[in-house]
């Protein structure tokens, strides 16, 4: 099974989210999404992939900041996404340390080329009663 992470890093007001324009996949090609990637052999848990990967795409260190909102799962168990989301308002002081650009966007004025299901995603991200083990199954119709 391959295993990512993606954050949403949320301003301390909880009305700007760090997002990133995606240049790979595929599917995500000129989308906007929370900073992640895969989760690499050497990373110890998902929090330990989650803080290096925004290390590596903003600059900005978050190692205390992450809060586990739900594991997203495909049909079949191909893959697996962790998700998490933080408070800091170190968003604004992001670099953009690879290709895919980083910039800031409004919780409730989302652009629209971010990807279709960040409009549930980040709001859930505020929902206290979302339990961090919550398996969100994703099967193709």
């Amino acid at each position: 099974m391959k295993e990512y992470v993606v954050g949403f890093a949320f301003s301390n007001n909880l009305k700007n989210v760090l997002l990133i324009n995606k240049l790979k996949p595929e599917w995500q090609i000129g989308k906007l999404n929370g900073i992640g990637g895969k989760i690499e052999k050497f990373d110890k848990s998902p929090l330990d992939a989650m803080v290096r990967e925004m290390g590596e795409e903003s600059g900005l260190i978050t190692d205390n900041f992450w809060k586990q909102i739900c594991i997203f799962e495909g049909e079949n168990h191909t893959w697996r996404v962790f998700i998490f989301a933080c408070k800091t308002d170190n968003i604004y002081n992001f670099e953009n340390k690879t290709e895919e650009k980083c910039q800031v966007c409004e919780v409730n004025h989302l652009p629209d080329n971010v990807i279709d299901n960040l409009r549930w995603v980040i709001p859930m991200c505020f929902d206290a009663s979302v339990n961090p083990t919550t398996k969100v199954f994703f099967y193709e119709l």
